[in-house]
């Protein structure tokens, strides 16, 4: 199964304390990246190749590869 196979993140479902930085605005977490980085842990989760509940926050939060070896900025 992909990656986008598994369930979206809704927004009713992002608790309050993290709606309020997620966005596509400057310090922000995109939407689209919490969903990815989410289905991505329920997956590592699922096969067990991850149990640390802190590993989505490390994914979600790590930066964005611009390539050429240079990071972005942490998306949260």
């Amino acid at each position: 199964a992909s990656v986008s196979s598994f369930a979206a993140l809704r927004p009713s479902t992002i608790p309050d304390w993290l709606q309020r930085h997620v966005g596509d605005g400057e310090g922000q977490i995109s939407e689209v990246v919490l969903e990815r980085a989410r289905a991505l842990y329920q997956k590592k989760v699922s096969d067990g190749s991850v149990s640390n509940p802190c590993y989505f926050a490390m994914d979600a939060t790590r930066p964005g590869d611009l390539g050429s070896s240079v990071l972005g900025q942490r998306y949260y």
